[in-house]
């Protein structure tokens, strides 16, 4: 089964924070985190390195690419 991770548009929260969502879409257990930075950019950048989720949602899935090569 095919699942994505897509992350939403940035955002300034109440307090005037900056955020951006990072969720999961297809696997059993949907993952939904909000990440903050000091402003859009960082906020859009830190949201957009996966690799640290990648490789906790590994050890509980065999996640391959689209190309079928394992995730590692």
């Amino acid at each position: 089964e095919q699942s994505e991770v897509p992350f939403g548009m940035d955002w300034i929260d109440d307090t005037g924070a900056s955020a951006c969502a990072i969720d999961t879409d297809g696997l059993e257990d949907e993952y939904h985190h909000v990440v903050y930075g000091l402003d859009e950019i960082q906020a859009v950048n830190m949201a957009s390195n996966i690799e640290p989720m990648l490789k906790g949602l590994a050890k509980k899935y065999d996640l391959f690419w689209l190309s079928g090569e394992p995730y590692s």
